[in-house]
């Protein structure tokens, strides 16, 4: 047909799905964790996580992503939140420790724990902006988007069980 653009799949293949990516943290991070024994315990085949994963499936339904998330202990805010990160580990150590304080010192700990993801994010920034050498007015306002976005972005939080 004249007239109609065609979608391009391939410009949109290289996003990645911040559920699988946060899945990938938390497996990198907790070795206790095993994809096949979680896909069980989330009620599906042991096979499922694997493939997510591996890229076989592109992104699975909601449904099956709660599933996932209440089986390894997460909501699936804080394993999308996690995705969202390029590198997640401290955060995901920081978690483990921070759920087994008292509810009261724990909301404090996570509001201190999101102040300290948004000193490393200002950090890695600054020193990204000091390797590049042109186009420094773009680099301080992505900066400061970046800064905001982490600060606006909501604190993970752990389901109960």
């Amino acid at each position: 047909m004249a007239g109609r653009t065609s979608f391009d799949q391939t410009k949109y293949m290289s996003i990645r799905d911040p559920f699988i990516e946060g899945l990938r943290q938390i497996f990198d991070a907790r070795p206790d964790l095993k994809p096949a024994t979680v896909s069980v315990e989330a009620g599906l085949d042991n096979s499922t996580i694997r493939k997510l994963l591996a890229g076989s499936n592109s992104s699975p339904r909601v449904e099956t992503a709660q599933k996932i998330a209440s089986a390894m202990g997460y909501a699936l805010s804080d394993i999308i939140a996690i995705g969202e990160h390029p590198d997640a580990r401290p955060a995901i150590e920081l978690l483990e420790e921070i759920y087994t304080l008292p509810p009261e010192i724990m909301q404090e700990a996570l509001t201190y724990a999101q102040f300290l993801l948004t000193q490393q994010e200002e950090n890695r920034l600054q020193a990204q902006e000091q390797h590049q050498s042109s186009g420094e007015g773009s680099t301080q306002q992505k900066r400061r988007q970046n800064v905001q976005k982490l600060l606006s972005s909501p604190l993970p939080r752990r389901t109960a069980g």
